[in-house]
């Protein structure tokens, strides 16, 4: 019956003695305080519905509807702090006070979730990632999805348990205090390409500068495309780091492997079409193989060797193997 009273008395009153007997009320009263903070939540939810309603009527590209989601949701619980605080606290000196409080007390107990805003706030100002960039972190390789204040998330790109290169639909969230304590490793930002190298070892009876030569031109015909674009943008990257100057043509290394001689065909390719382009080199040097008798793909091989020393001479000499002795049948006598 009294908040009946009190709410009719507000609606009764001019905007400025309506705005005085709030102020008095939720002061004195913590079920008004408790009752007002609903009320504004309850509002702001329902102006976020409303603006994400209306972005779903909006045409938009994915990652431009997603950013503008993302700009929504922050504003709502900005304007949630803004206008709820206030609520609870009497003036500036209340919230220095309640403020130095809470710090104290949620530093030890929420270190964790504390260091996860500060990494926040540094992946939004240096940008080590953005969106739809392929990262490796901890060992997880992924596809940027999503940034909040506590995690990021990776499509996961790739599983090493399951020899598996491609996105394998699984969504890892990840803490974001990890890009203060772990490497990350980034495929996409600043430059989009990669060096990539495929080792093919052949026999040492292959005729192995022919092989170099065809590797060397299927490595051409296959990547030879990506050379001038990566060229461009490594040309952009270095007004952000120092880059490398370094031939991005492809190229084949010679080394003797314990069973073969191995020519690793190394190239650039640009991130997303990796695994395209090594299946194509691979199906040419496949087929290479099969025409040309000249060139064998080795694989791993044991060759045992056997001597005799004689001993006398100490010499190596011919290892006969002893041969089973022979039973002759006899032919029974006539007085048997």
């Amino acid at each position: 019956m009294t908040w009946q009273v009190s709410f009719a008395r507000l609606f009764a009153m001019n905007p400025t003695d309506a705005t005085n007997y709030l102020q008095t009320l939720v002061t004195r009263n913590v079920a008004g305080k408790l009752i007002l903070s609903v009320v504004v939540l309850i509002v702001l939810l329902l102006l976020r519905r409303a603006a994400i309603r209306l972005l779903e009527t909006r045409h938009l590209e994915p990652t431009e509807r997603y950013r503008a989601a993302k700009a929504i949701e922050y504003v709502f619980y900005l304007l949630l702090f803004l206008l709820v605080a206030p609520i609870w606290l009497e003036g500036i000196q209340g919230v220095l006070t309640f403020a130095g409080l809470l710090v104290a007390a949620i530093a030890v107990a929420l270190r964790e979730p504390i260091a996860s805003i500060a990494a926040w706030l540094y992946i939004l100002w240096r940008k080590p990632f953005v969106l739809g960039d392929r990262v490796e972190v901890d060992g997880v390789a992924g596809d940027v999805a999503d940034i909040g204040p506590f995690v990021f998330s990776l499509m996961e790109f790739g599983d090493a348990s399951r020899s598996v290169r491609q996105s394998t639909g699984r969504l890892i969230h990840i803490p974001n205090s990890f890009v203060f304590g772990q490497r990350v490793a980034n495929a996409s930002r600043v430059w989009a390409y990669m060096w990539h190298e495929i080792p093919v070892v052949i026999t040492f009876e292959s005729d192995w500068p022919k092989a170099k030569a065809a590797f060397l031109q299927i490595a051409e015909r296959r990547a030879g495309r990506f050379v001038a674009e990566a060229e461009a943008e490594m040309r952009k990257a270095a007004t952000q780091i120092m880059a490398v100057d370094d031939s991005l043509a492809p190229a084949v290394y010679t080394r003797g492997a314990g069973h073969g001689v191995e020519l690793s065909i190394r190239f650039v390719v640009a991130v997303p079409q990796l695994r395209q382009t090594e299946q194509a080199i691979w199906e040419d040097i496949l087929n290479l193989c099969a025409r040309d008798p000249s060139i064998r793909p080795a694989y791993p091989t044991t060759r045992g060797f056997s001597t005799v020393l004689d001993n006398v001479t100490g010499s190596a000499v011919p290892f006969v193997r002893p041969q089973p002795p022979t039973v002759q049948a006899v032919a029974p006598s006539p007085s048997d």
